[in-house]
């Protein structure tokens, strides 16, 4: 009995020792390097982060350990590449402020290189407060009275902007609303919505007109999801943000918009809206830095005190 206990306790061991368990594999090898940026776009004086990534012939990830002199900025004249000291397998890559373009950067170790590419673009902003809006009408058959004299812009700062840009009371469906925003170059922009509901999709669904052309319709509405509530108290981690893509201004000058209420008939569900901004290229990354960028460029002003 007990040599067959020794021995399972010796195959067990073996069996351990050449690794058929996976203890003991062996570490696969560095196969080649993956370069990736943090963003695909940057202005000019912007930084962009860059990480380099080991994998094996798999593609599955293996420890990489560069030094500072791994980091080649290959685009002359775009700006200041750096090593972190803490991580050199990162590099901050800093825009030159009178440069743009394509940036090349490339990471070499041993006999294995990566590069990627990303663009320094000077970007177009042009928007306008919720609060000025032009024209409002279709909300007359709402059934509840709070809402017969349309949208009530806030004239105080208790939902983290400045008085008169946000408005709230947006309820019924096919209520439209128009704004006009002065000064837009020809070009196709992006349409960012600074927004905060705490109603389900199907209920914010809005309907866009640019100066008089129907680009999203009811088939295409623009769907604004749940942020948790509409920022009133103070509570400004209710307000998101929705981007839309494929805005094409024809010609420079004026332009017009009407967003209409296209949620569910009959249903009576709010959002309230803080400010709508053309942003070009319209493929730039929309993020909550770049939001600080856009309220600066149209001149809305937060609260101080209740963001972070």
């Amino acid at each position: 009995m007990r040599y067959r206990v020794g021995l399972a306790l010796v195959m067990v061991l073996s069996l351990v020792l050449s690794g058929c368990f996976g203890f003991l594999k062996p570490d696969k090898e560095l196969a080649k390097l993956e370069l990736n940026a943090a963003k695909n776009m940057i202005e000019p004086g912007d930084a962009n982060t860059l990480t380099v990534d080991g994998k094996a012939e798999d593609d599955s990830t293996v420890a990489v350990e560069l030094t500072a002199d791994a980091w080649k900025l290959v685009t002359e004249g775009a700006g200041k590449l750096e090593a972190k000291a803490d991580n050199p397998n990162q590099a901050v890559f800093t825009a030159a402020e009178d440069f743009t373009g394509d940036v090349k950067v490339e990471v070499k170790l041993n006999d294995l290189n990566a590069d990627v590419t990303f663009k320094v673009v000077v970007t177009e902003v042009k928007g306008v407060k919720a609060g000025d809006l032009k024209e409002q009408d279709g909300y007359q058959d709402s059934p509840n009275k709070d809402d017969h004299n349309g949208v009530r812009i806030v004239e105080d700062d208790q939902r983290g902007y400045a008085p008169g840009t946000v408005f709230t009371h947006w309820n019924w469906p096919g209520h439209w609303i128009k704004w006009e925003i002065e000064d837009v170059k020809a070009g196709e922009y992006a349409l960012v919505l600074r927004y905060a509901t705490s109603s389900a999709e199907e209920f914010t669904k809005r309907t866009l007109k640019v100066n008089g052309e129907e680009v999203r319709g009811a088939d295409n509405p623009i769907e604004l999801p749940t942020t948790g509530g509409f920022a009133g108290g103070g509570a400004v981690g209710d307000w998101s943000y929705q981007v839309v893509p494929g805005i094409k201004i024809e010609q420079d000058g004026k332009v017009e918009l009407i967003l209409t209420h296209a949620g569910t008939p009959g249903e009576r569900k709010g959002t309230n809206l803080a400010y709508l901004a053309l942003v070009s290229p319209a493929e730039f990354p929309i993020d909550d830095s770049f939001l600080l960028r856009i309220e600066k460029a149209i001149g809305v002003e937060r609260t101080e005190g209740m963001w972070d």
